[in-house]
């Protein structure tokens, strides 16, 4: 009886799993690596929302043409509902896109953003094909340790704290770095000429600015998960 009782279960789950199973094949879609950044095709990137990307935590970033004054604030989340791709931020910020050739293809169906058009079409440009496309610095592997120690130095940071190790220019200003895989620290210097470090976490896209570490309430190994920061109790 027990057996009888158990099989209707046992079946109803298998019958979910393949449900889901299938719906993401229908969907056409697979996140394939994090961060998955999706390049605008045939207009100007500089007058258009030039990338969007989707990480694996679910969180999503629209990003904002150079020639925009109006700022995209914070983290997006990304939902999928059949073949559509809704990314929304806290500003209200938000573009709904159709999803095709197995993923790799984003066409944007609706925006609240004056530099986004219907229509506009986003291509998967793999981590790999963007990299190989800088220029390729040799040198020491940035552990995640050297980076706790480096950071020690904020806010005296240089660009010459990291050039002995392998890294990728994007131009003379603006180096990247990988970090076990797990982290991408930024290094760029600004008009200003002052140093800028920036490391994002691949999973989710979350940020810490380096140059910071040490002031109140912005500590790196907090950023990490290593250490907690108490909250200030009133006496």
């Amino acid at each position: 009886m027990k057996r009888a009782a158990l099989l209707p279960l046992a079946l109803i789950a298998v019958c979910v799993v393949f449900f889901r199973s299938g719906t993401a094949a229908a969907n056409g879609f697979r996140l394939r690596e994090t961060p998955q950044v999706y390049v605008l095709q045939g207009e100007d990137r500089f007058t258009a929302m030039p990338t969007v990307t989707l990480y694996e935590n679910g969180n999503a970033r629209l990003s904002q043409p150079a020639i925009s004054s109006r700022a995209i604030l914070g983290i997006g989340k990304y939902k999928i509902a059949g073949s559509r791709l809704t990314i929304t931020h806290d500003d209200s910020s938000s573009a709904t896109f159709e999803i095709s050739d197995g993923g790799d293809t984003l066409t944007l169906v609706s925006a609240n953003l004056s530099f986004a058009k219907a229509g506009a079409v986003y291509k998967h440009r793999s981590n790999v094909d963007f990299l190989n496309s800088l220029t390729k610095v040799g040198g020491e592997k940035l552990t995640l340790n050297t980076l706790r120690e480096l950071a020690k130095k904020a806010p005296n940071l240089a660009v010459s704290d990291f050039e002995n190790y392998e890294h990728f220019d994007k131009d003379p200003d603006y180096h990247i770095f990988d970090v076990e895989g797990d982290y991408t620290l930024k290094v760029i210097t600004g008009a200003d000429g002052k140093t800028h470090c920036t490391v994002e976490r691949n999973s989710s896209g979350e940020s810490f600015l380096l140059s910071m570490n040490g002031s109140t309430g912005y500590v790196f190994d907090a950023f990490l998960g290593l250490t907690s920061i108490p909250e200030y109790e009133p006496c």
